[in-house]
């Protein structure tokens, strides 16, 4: 199976505004699968702060709190129907 994309654990991400080295794994694994072509997903982002640093550094997708808690199936269809919320200026084209 070819893979078209990586996603960024939590536990990477969501230390990286306090802990310098794990924004450098950070940093490191994006600059790879940009390098590789492939679509990029940070877990974790919870706050404004961390969002900012995976906007800069390049990253295509968060998955976390910040952008939405879990959803209920129903409304999950809904807004993938109906297109999903662009707050926190980081716009998502899709789930996946």
């Amino acid at each position: 199976m070819p893979i078209t994309g990586i996603k960024l654990d939590r536990s990477f991400v969501a230390p990286m505004a306090d802990n310098e080295s794990q924004a450098h794994i950070v940093r490191s694994m994006l600059e790879l699968a940009k390098r590789m072509k492939l679509e990029t997903t940070a877990e974790g982002v919870e706050d404004e702060h961390c969002l900012r640093l995976v906007q800069a550094l390049g990253c295509d997708r968060i998955q976390g709190f910040l952008y939405s808690a879990p959803l209920q199936l129903d409304t999950l269809i809904r807004y993938a129907q109906e297109g999903f919320p662009t707050s926190r200026d980081f716009y998502q084209h899709s789930l996946f």
